[in-house]
């Protein structure tokens, strides 16, 4: 039986319109290396691989139009849109789709399955979501953060899985800004994941 979780335990992000993407921490047992893929790897097969056990630095990255689609698609106006980060934070963070540009970017490659339907490599840009929870200064009794999207889909995650899963806050894939389709204007993306809501 899942044990009940309090409200005293969550940090809250409320991220508007993001596409949740979250999966198993890219990592084996000690001394089992990752596989690396030549470039070239069919993309069919790695619909029925584990992305934690993936090296993806020889893939190409692939273009969006390529690119597979799950779940509820929203379209949402980046003028309205607020990033927010409250509950169990030493200081409450609030920004708009332009402030969030402004904030320090990262760049990562990342690997993105949905078993048995599709998978992609792309390059996605946007914000470190450990440490934008940092800038918000968890407090000692935190333990997991839940992510609200703008279709009322709540995800939670534990604080550890979001700092070792490397998760990213991105708005841009392969140079452009991310498509509605993929997440306009922000989508959680983790490394090694499988996709559990789209």
């Amino acid at each position: 039986m899942a044990k009940a979780i309090g409200r005293r335990e969550f940090l809250v992000m409320a991220l508007g319109a993001i596409s949740l993407l979250r999966g198993r921490r890219k990592t084996m047992a000690r001394g089992s290396p990752l596989q690396v893929l030549p470039r070239g790897f069919p993309r069919e097969r790695l619909k029925d691989m584990d992305p934690a056990t993936i090296d993806n630095r020889e893939l190409e990255v692939d273009p969006v139009e390529r690119f597979g689609v799950m779940g509820t698609v929203m379209e949402v106006d980046p003028e309205g849109y607020r990033l927010r980060v409250e509950g169990l934070v030493e200081r409450s963070l609030e920004f708009t789709f332009e402030e969030v540009l402004e904030l320090p970017q990262v760049e990562r490659t990342v690997l993105l399955i949905c078993p048995g339907y599709f998978a992609y490599n792309a390059r996605w840009q946007g914000l470190d979501l450990w440490r934008l929870l940092k800038r918000a200064g968890i407090r000692p009794e935190a333990r997991r953060v839940a992510i609200h999207g703008a279709d009322h889909f709540v995800h939670r995650l534990g604080l550890e899985e979001v700092r070792r899963a490397r998760m990213l806050l991105a708005h841009k894939v392969n140079g452009l800004q991310s498509p509605v389709k993929h997440g306009r204007p922000l989508r959680l993306v983790a490394e090694g994941s499988t996709a559990t809501a789209g």
